[in-house]
């Protein structure tokens, strides 16, 4: 099952090898290229156990690792840090740096038009934190996904978002680094 939790997903094509082919015009801001696997269904059975499966992974004495992906093409700068223990992604830091043309638009103002909108529908997402910042020539985005406190089938119904299991429990650490390898990350020490 693939994940592929792209907040601005217009922006980027994702081809077999490569992270970026092509950028559209109508690109909306940074692509947030987040790829990976997610496993198993929400647990809605159990209503009686007041924490998630990735918050009580959390709380284990497993000791948490991080692991820092990089890419960049056409003007586009993305990197990725993964917060995890074992296979369980906790949480999901994104750095994106984008010039105002390769997002397809002329200048600062024009970028805030665009890029507003799209925005607005993370601000209340649990879990999910942006934070962007326009320059004279380009455009800065943070992102934390905390998957603590986010629910993967909320998280579906983002703008952009595209994930092949809605009801997953969490996202695998494991393929959640072939896949950015594959799309041409390179892991950084």
């Amino acid at each position: 099952m693939l994940f592929s939790f792209s907040l601005y997903d217009n922006n980027l094509h994702l081809l077999k090898g490569t992270l970026m082919r092509k950028l559209r015009p109508t690109l909306t801001l940074i692509t947030l290229c987040l790829a990976g696997s997610l496993f198993g269904c929400d647990n809605k059975d159990t209503p009686k156990e007041p924490q998630t499966y990735v918050q009580s992974i959390a709380a284990s004495n497993t000791p948490e690792e991080k692991a820092t992906f990089f890419n960049a093409a056409n003007g586009v700068e993305v990197k990725v840090t993964y917060y995890y223990k074992g296979d369980v992604v906790l949480r999901q830091d994104v750095h994106n740096k984008m010039t105002y043309a390769s997002a397809g638009v002329s200048n600062k103002e024009e970028a805030q038009r665009r890029f507003e909108q799209i925005s607005n529908a993370y601000k209340n997402a649990a879990g999910v934190t942006e934070t962007i910042d326009y320059q004279d020539d380009y455009v800065t985005e943070n992102i934390v996904v905390d998957y603590t406190k986010a629910n993967i089938g909320e998280l579906c119904k983002l703008p952009g978002t595209s994930m092949t299991d809605c009801n997953a429990q969490y996202l695998s650490m494991l393929l959640s680094e072939k896949m950015v390898l594959k799309q041409g990350f390179k892991k950084q020490e």
